[in-house]
């Protein structure tokens, strides 16, 4: 398999050297003195044991659950002194051994995983991280878009031999000049000389370049158009986004900090160039620029870029939405006839290359909005129901890199033809659409944008549960109508199960979903103290006889197949969406064990059958969900060196555990990404209030 391999030159200092003198972007460890893992604890104690306290013991400041994510205080992304002289290497020796498919991807998962030989990663450190929260962003004076400046420089330009790729042209020293002269304008004048004189190299930004839009982890490759895309006619904001987009998913540290400080220079310079051009506001490639940007900001995980993401997501969504993105008036079907040649038929490829990104980026754009809604518990800001537009044609016309080719695809097909190309609202009123294997329909983009809908649909649901649960008025005789809804919603997703496409994310989201449908994460943020004493108070009641319910039960399956889902994806690819899946997947068993641990105290294991919540469904798995009966359990690795495990929902510790394994197991050989390590601490924290 074609793979990168990084070349480090003996007189530099060593990757073990570098990534324990980088302290910043060592995985976090659990503070011993953190007093908010010790009051989880605490709180989630029965009544009337010895270590309860006082609610009023909590001193930490008020966060709510939409401000979650809020890392950062412990990622340093700048550039030190020892990063630099690291990166003075990439000047004798490329990083990068690239081999990348030739034009034309793939269209089944075979898709390059890059491989990285260096040094083992040192053991993680054991001193106690400061003890200031890593929960909640707070702005200081000196926080600012130009904090990350001196990041941008890196050594003088060395050359790259490239044998295959998949651009039909290299970045050419023009375009290094452009994206760097974008970059500059959004510096202060005391970064400009060092950025000007130690800029990347042209090679490594064309080997981050290439590497954006082949590694799996990278969604680009499906809403780009790599194959056309001349790096001379594009705008060098979607450039630069695609060079940190490569970067960011690199294992290396410097190269991270790198995408990270170019992603904000591109923010910055969107915002200006949009302003003194406001035609710009309709222009596909600033949108795609913007929709990288917001992607590597949101999966940063340093609070300040993911709040800025998440606050910039708006603007990107009113562009696409007066941009007639969404609406079908604004596409027209496009076909060849065996009788176009030559020119005319080489217009009417680039004319649907150019439609097809349109329909592509809206629909990453709605998957996007699903994501950041699920992380961040935001509420959605697109409707399923404005989605007329056509869905996207198959992948295997999308990544055709000629106009002959992209033809003999479509004569080859003998599938019957849609007299109208059907929309998202046409899937979900008829889910066999995704069933129908053929060129008309890519069965991946549609599945995913049908889960986006099925999420609006959850959401819409879950607020509606929370404000009518509390209250019994003549308003509120609500179990007829939640139980109806529960039910159609379960359905849905059921049957989608059936028609959809085999794939590994596909079938996380759902799980996901299928979890979210059955509990709600924001009453479990609101019990561990989120909000304070009363809102704890308030939800821990419901909560209690949640845990004794079917429901729970259900909830607690789909959890297991959320864990099940991410084991079952190829090396280093739990990140960004699917590692928040995970974490969110060990909060269900967290607190369901928290709290019938203190319902249920004399609970004990016994000899009846193990219900595997993470493998397939099976008769214990049925008995355990409907009776409560059995030991419901998920596989865990334990003992060195590790051994195949079991881990009770009873003991949420080692659910915890579990899932904190199968996530650094999937960054075994490489340096997981600044989410992953902060999802690691919180998930450290949680096992520790969970300990007694």
């Amino acid at each position: 398999m074609p793979a990168m391999q990084m070349n480090i030159a003996q007189t530099q200092p060593s990757p073990q050297q570098h990534m324990q003198m980088d302290g910043g972007m060592m995985a976090p460890q659990p503070s011993v003195g953190n007093n908010m893992f010790d009051y989880l604890r605490d709180k989630m104690m029965p009544p009337n044991q010895p270590n309860q306290a006082n609610f009023m013991d909590y001193q930490g400041g008020p966060w709510t659950p939409r401000e979650l994510f809020d890392f950062g205080v412990d990622t340093n992304m700048e550039l030190n002194d020892l990063d630099l002289s690291f990166l003075d290497t990439y000047n004798n020796t490329n990083p990068f051994d690239l081999r990348t498919p030739s034009i034309g991807f793939p269209t089944t998962g075979s898709d390059i995983m890059p491989s990285f030989t260096s040094a083992p990663v040192p053991p993680l450190d054991t001193t106690a991280l400061p003890k200031a929260s890593v929960w909640r962003f707070r702005p200081l004076s000196k926080d600012s878009g130009s904090a990350e400046q001196a990041n941008l420089s890196l050594p003088t330009p060395t050359s790259l031999d490239i044998d295959r790729r998949v651009t039909c042209e290299p970045l050419s020293q023009t375009s290094r000049d452009k994206i760097l002269a974008m970059i500059l304008s959004t510096c202060k004048p005391n970064s400009i000389p060092r950025a000007v004189a130690c800029f990347p190299s042209i090679s490594l930004l064309d080997s981050l370049f290439q590497f954006s839009l082949t590694s799996p982890g990278s969604h680009a490759k499906h809403w780009i158009h790599a194959p056309t895309l001349r790096a001379g006619q594009t705008r060098p904001e979607v450039l630069a986004a695609i060079i940190a987009a490569g970067a960011v998913l690199t294992p290396d540290a410097s190269i991270r900090k790198v995408g990270y400080a170019i992603q904000e220079a591109i923010r910055t310079a969107v915002q200006v160039q949009v302003e003194e051009d406001n035609t710009l506001m309709r222009d596909l490639q600033i949108m795609q620029a913007s929709l990288l940007q917001l992607k590597i900001g949101l999966w940063s995980g340093d609070s300040r870029k993911m709040e800025l993401a998440e606050g910039f997501q708006q603007v990107l969504v009113t562009m696409a939405r007066r941009g007639g993105f969404f609406r079908r008036g604004t596409y027209e079907r496009i076909v060849p006839y065996a009788e176009d040649q030559g020119e005319v038929l080489e217009n009417k490829w680039r004319q649907w290359i150019k439609q097809e990104s349109r329909k592509r980026f809206a629909l990453h754009l709605f998957r996007h909005d699903l994501e950041a809604s699920v992380s961040l518990f935001s509420s959605p800001l697109i409707s399923y129901a404005e989605l007329y537009l056509p869905l996207p044609e198959s992948e295997a016309l999308w990544h055709s890199p000629t106009a002959g080719l992209w033809k003999a695809t479509y004569m080859r097909s003998s599938g019957p033809r849609y007299e109208r190309q059907p929309s998202l609202v046409d899937c979900i009123q008829d889910l066999d659409i995704l069933a129908t294997k053929d060129i008309w329909v890519d069965g991946r983009q549609a599945s995913m944008a049908v889960l986006g809908a099925a999420w609006r649909m959850i959401w819409e649901y879950r607020q509606l549960d929370s404000s009518m649960k509390d209250y019994n008025t003549q308003w509120c005789n609500s179990n007829l109508l939640m139980a109806s809804r529960h039910s159609e919603l379960t359905k849905l997703l059921q049957c989608f199960r059936v028609s959809s496409v085999e794939d590994a994310k596909v079938t996380l989201i759902l799980e996901l979903l299928l979890m979210h449908l059955h509990m709600s994460l924001d009453d479990v943020h609101l019990f561990a103290g989120v909000e304070g004493e009363e809102e704890a108070r308030r939800v821990y009641p419901s909560l209690v006889q949640w845990t004794k319910t079917t429901t729970s039960r259900q909830a607690l399956w789909q959890a297991g197949q959320v864990v099940r889902a991410a084991r079952n994806l190829r090396q280093g690819l739990i990140c960004d969406f699917a590692a928040i899946a995970v974490y969110q997947s060990s909060l269900a068993f967290w607190s369901y064990g928290i709290i019938t641990r203190s319902t249920e105290p004399n609970h004990q294991m016994n000899n009846s059958v193990t219900a595997w919540l993470d493998a397939a469904e099976d008769p214990g798995v049925q008995r355990w969900i409907v009776n409560g009966k059995g030991n419901a359990a998920v596989h865990a690795w334990m003992g060195s060196p590790p051994t195949d495990g079991l881990a009770i929902v009873e003991s949420p510790d080692d659910v915890v555990a579990a899932c904190v394994q199968i996530m650094r197991r999937n960054h075994n050989d490489a340096r997981a990404p600044p989410l992953v390590d902060n999802l690691i601490n919180i998930m450290e924290g949680l096992r520790k209030a969970a300990r007694t």
